[in-house]
């Protein structure tokens, strides 16, 4: 008997989605990306600063050549 263990995505970090979305986006591995999402942001304080935002703040910032915009209720919009 084998199990397999579901992902739970609110369990995922803002910066955590915003690398998967990136990584989509340029159709290359999360692992991949160049450079690092630490070199646009510091991914510890994206996190901190997104889980006490209110539904009106938006992060936004440049990474991998795509403008990302975190917004308050945690939709993470990519462009370009």
């Amino acid at each position: 008997m084998s199990s397999t263990a579901l992902s739970d995505e609110s369990a995922r970090t803002v910066a955590e989605k915003v690398v998967d979305a990136i990584s989509d986006a340029e159709g290359e591995a999360a692992t991949e990306l160049t450079p690092p999402l630490y070199d646009a942001i510091d991914p510890e304080a994206l996190d901190a600063v997104t889980e006490s935002m209110n539904s009106e703040g938006t992060i936004a910032f440049e990474y991998c050549g795509h403008e990302v915009r975190v917004d308050g209720d945690g939709e993470i919009s990519i462009d370009g």
